[in-house]
């Protein structure tokens, strides 16, 4: 099935190519590697820092309990060892859930930004397609002078930072 899918979106994505090549030779195309783009964006990059603040509290517990439980463990003490294991499993849940919505919630912030920066960037610099690559397979191939990554990446940056 993933297979069909690749196959047929590279047909679509071939389509579109040249229907834009024989309609009209002035369209400018780019492309860009999705995942450096996002992996470089300097706002992805402060997110990360953000989530580790987050969620350094709630590993430090974690960490605490987990020592305490390998204490117990050595020392044979079984009778608040089974109540410290279940509580260090529910903060591990906790933990888990917490990284799991602050991680949604910051990518999709990141998106959303970075989506309204490639707009501005194809208006200004007179695209009417920026492909991208999700490493996907959709894009098997581009000639590096379409390739706008490198580029892409200064103007987010540069437009994040002001």
């Amino acid at each position: 099935m993933k297979v069909f899918i690749s196959v047929f979106l590279g047909i679509c994505l071939f389509a579109l190519l040249e229907s834009c090549k024989s309609s009209n030779n002035s369209q400018k195309i780019g492309f860009m590697e999705n995942i450096k783009v996002f992996e470089e964006f300097t706002m992805k990059k402060d997110y990360d820092l953000k989530i580790e603040e987050d969620i350094s509290k709630e590993v430090q517990v974690l960490d605490s309990i987990q020592l305490l439980v390998n204490k117990m463990s050595i020392q044979g003490n079984q009778e608040n060892l089974k109540q410290l294991k279940q509580e260090y499993f529910q903060k591990q849940e906790q933990y888990n859930q917490l990284f799991k919505n602050l991680s949604t919630k910051y990518t999709t912030e990141v998106n959303d930004r970075l989506n309204g920066y490639i707009k501005d960037f194809s208006n200004k610099k007179g695209y009417d397609i920026i492909l991208g690559s999700g490493g996907e397979g959709n894009v098997m191939f581009t000639k590096e002078k379409i390739n706008i990554t490198d580029e892409l990446i200064i103007y987010i940056n540069e437009k994040y930072s002001n």
